[in-house]
């Protein structure tokens, strides 16, 4: 063996010996197989150009074909592994170029806004967005300003910020007050977080915030609500205050004003006795004096003095009914039983009575069985033909409708309403005008709708809330 000196094959050696190199270098540095590949295929080149210096390519023959032919195998396969490398990092770069545009889409049109700032604190990726929000003409001449003092009312919640994420990692829901262009505030809600250098170092702060104006311009309008809320709350509790004060002395007054009532309701009735008393005395004298008087003229004089104390007697009666009227409060009565107690009084066997009235109560002054004494006491006294009388309801869009009636003379027209006046002829009127003060205690009306000739009619008017029914309301018609 004997080495012989070719330059050519020389310098193709030292470029085998440097494709090695570069490849094993390559494998390293990508950590890929491709490299290895081409760097092994030119290591069996190069060992062939060895055999060819040292002169051992006449003994060596076929084996140097064999490494020359393996030496092009791998060349191949190196080929096809670094084809398939550089189309699969085309499709990437296809890839990232389409995410990134994406990425450029999303931050483009997202409604909240998206930010980065660098370890400084300045500006160096928003959306466009913020531009809008903050009413800059576009995102790009913000860019490189601090964000603390450029763009924070105060720079004190930047600050605040900052330590919170460095010491976190992240931060949720931190409401800022940012300073727009023309210096008005931009109320704002950020959730942001550290980003990191490809080397592990921490970058800046990055994240995205929300305008939360509205929301907190309502808030404000609830605290003012509330506030105002507040001072009504005061002023209610105040009248309220003042309410018990003036119910206290109202209840006061109306205590003394009951005690009051009370003790002249004993001095009335001690005095309408005492009166009704000395009216009976007076009423006998008069009668042992007619006895005695045989005069025509002055027999005329004493009936017309007992016609005058029999007119005192019922002016005491009416004003002892009236006396009583409201003094106890008003109660639910049931109109057939109240009605039975009031003609209970009265001589009605030669009228037939009919009631159609069942399970009907009305709330009414605890004087109402007057009311119907004093209607079927008026069908005797004037009623002249009557025979019967009838008690009925009806139910009408206002209430119901009592009817009290009868087959009588009737009443004129023209005396329909005056015959509920306190001095119709000679107080004739005294009892219907008591019936309708009693009535009207609670809201109820009383009227005449008769026809003269027919008999009278009494129609008394119920309104809604006064009357029920506490048994069936089927209308069940009994005479007796």
């Amino acid at each position: 063996m004997k080495f012989v000196f070719d330059p050519i094959t020389m310098i193709n050696l030292v470029f085998c010996l440097g494709i090695v190199l570069i490849s094993i270098w390559w494998h390293r540095k990508a950590g890929s197989r491709t490299p290895l590949y081409i760097g092994l295929a030119f290591g069996l080149f190069g060992i062939s150009h060895t055999a060819v210096l040292l002169d051992l390519k006449s003994s060596l023959e076929v084996p140097l074909i064999v490494i020359r032919g393996a030496a092009y195998v791998l060349v191949f396969i190196g080929l096809f592994f670094v084809a398939r490398e550089v189309l699969t990092r085309q499709k990437a770069e296809e890839d990232l170029r389409g995410s990134e545009r994406k990425y450029r889409t999303i931050l483009n049109n997202i409604q909240d806004v998206f930010y980065r700032t660098d370890g400084e604190g300045n500006l160096i990726m928003a959306s466009p967005s913020w531009a809008h929000l903050l009413g800059y003409d576009t995102v790009e001449e913000c860019y490189g300003h601090n964000i603390a003092t450029d763009f924070y009312q105060n720079p004190g919640d930047r600050k605040k910020l900052r330590e919170m994420v460095y010491k976190t990692g992240s931060i949720q829901d931190f409401e800022v007050e940012l300073r727009k262009k023309d210096h008005s505030s931009l109320f704002v809600s950020t959730n942001s977080h550290l980003y990191y250098h490809d080397d592990g170092t921490i970058g800046g702060i990055e994240g995205i915030f929300r305008d939360i104006s509205e929301k907190k311009l309502a808030e404000k309008n609830l605290v003012r609500a509330n506030e105002e809320l507040h001072a009504t709350n005061e002023q209610l509790t105040a009248v309220e205050e003042e309410l018990r004060h003036n119910f206290d002395d109202l209840t006061r007054s109306q205590n003394a004003l009951e005690q009051a009532r009370k003790k002249l309701n004993i001095l009335n009735t001690v005095t309408f006795q005492d009166i009704q008393n000395a009216i009976f005395s007076l009423s006998g004298y008069f009668e042992l004096e007619k006895q005695v008087i045989t005069d025509e003229k002055l027999h005329n004089y004493v009936d017309k003095q007992v016609a005058i104390v029999r007119t005192i007697s019922d002016s005491l009666k009416f004003a002892e009914y009236f006396q009583s009227l409201g003094l106890t409060p008003p109660a639910w009565q049931v109109v057939q039983n109240t009605f039975l107690i009031g003609i209970s009084h009265l001589d009605l066997s030669g009228i037939s009575r009919e009631l159609d009235v069942d399970g009907l109560e009305i709330f009414a002054d605890s004087l109402l069985e007057n009311v119907f004494f004093t209607l079927a006491e008026n069908v005797i006294l004037h009623g002249q033909t009557a025979t019967a009388i009838r008690l009925s309801y009806r139910k009408t869009p206002e209430g119901i409708t009592l009817t009290f009636e009868d087959n009588g003379v009737g009443i004129q027209k023209d005396k329909k309403e005056k015959i509920f006046e306190r001095r119709y002829e000679k107080k004739k009127g005294v009892g219907l005008y008591l019936t309708r003060e009693i009535l009207e205690v609670t809201g109820i009306s009383i009227r005449e709708t008769g026809e003269p000739f027919k008999g009278a009619r009494f129609e008394i008017a119920v309104p809604e809330g006064m009357f029920r029914f506490t048994v069936t309301q089927n209308k069940n018609e009994g005479v007796f």
